[in-house]
């Protein structure tokens, strides 16, 4: 989708697209602007979460980070918020073995530890991550006030969504830090990880393609919130040079799975 063409051109194929795909485009006029790139917000008509009942979601954004986090933000507050605090807060119990509910003291315990983790990590992370990701998320945390100005989004919480987490794991992996501080590393347990493939030769047309499933603890919030995004870059700019559709969630910059407009697959999780 060329960002060349007027918003109510853009609008309209997008709209049709998203139809021809069996969703439909949420509320009136149905788009968001933000300095001239726009973002669109659809439903599935048939495809539900069987839990809640609630449609599928898919959101198309454009534009630079600064601005696709805004518009994510603006479109998805309520995923954000809850990405950026019940998930942040819940996912890392998924890594104990025994329930830290059961004992207050234990519980205070891994608590400490990992909010000290998950800040630390965040910021001695901050200058190895492109200022196009950070960008992305001051965007994201700016849409969701322009949404909400009561919303509970704040930059440090999605910094530990898409930094602290993965670095908690590493942590937790090891136990090193845990057992320094008096919790056993008997009650940490690691998961199976994501599965990968790869397909290339004949069965890829010639091609090669490699992906992953998705296998992460969901907090109890995760299935709830996965959609599918679309995102087309500024033009002018050169880091993500490709328009992709992916799968993901509101709050998490980057993808977990993704096509591009080259038609290959890509795994690259933007968490540091």
């Amino acid at each position: 989708m060329s960002t060349g063409a007027s918003m109510d051109e853009r609008f309209t194929r997008v709209r049709a697209a998203l139809h021809g795909d069996g969703f439909e485009v949420i509320g009136t006029p149905g788009c968001l602007a933000k300095d001239g790139a726009m973002g669109v917000a659809a439903a599935h008509r048939h495809a539900r979460n069987a839990r809640t009942g609630e449609p599928k979601r898919a959101y198309y954004v454009e534009g630079t980070g600064r601005q696709a986090g805004w518009l994510m933000g603006a479109l998805a507050e309520p995923d954000v918020s809850r990405m950026a605090g019940e998930f942040v807060e819940n996912v890392a119990f998924a890594f104990f073995g025994s329930a830290p509910g059961a004992d207050k003291g234990l519980l205070t315990l891994v608590k400490d530890v990992i909010v000290e983790i998950v800040a630390g990590a965040s910021a001695r992370m901050l200058p190895d991550i492109p200022a196009e990701l950070l960008s992305e998320i001051d965007g994201l945390e700016e849409g969701c006030r322009a949404a909400n100005p009561a919303t509970t989004v704040r930059r440090e919480r999605l910094l530990a969504l898409n930094l602290g987490i993965d670095s908690l794991l590493a942590h937790i992996y090891t136990g090193t830090v845990f057992a320094e501080r008096g919790v056993h590393p008997g009650l940490l347990r690691t998961r199976i990880g994501c599965n990968a493939f790869s397909i290339s030769g004949d069965a890829a047309g010639g091609r090669h393609f490699f992906g992953r499933d998705f296998m992460f603890p969901t907090a109890d919030v995760f299935q709830d919130t996965a959609c599918v995004i679309i995102r087309v870059p500024d033009p002018s700019g050169t880091s993500h040079p490709r328009a992709f559709v992916g799968q993901g969630a509101p709050g998490m910059v980057g993808v977990l799975a993704a096509m591009n407009t080259a038609a290959g697959f890509a795994t690259r999780r933007a968490r540091g």
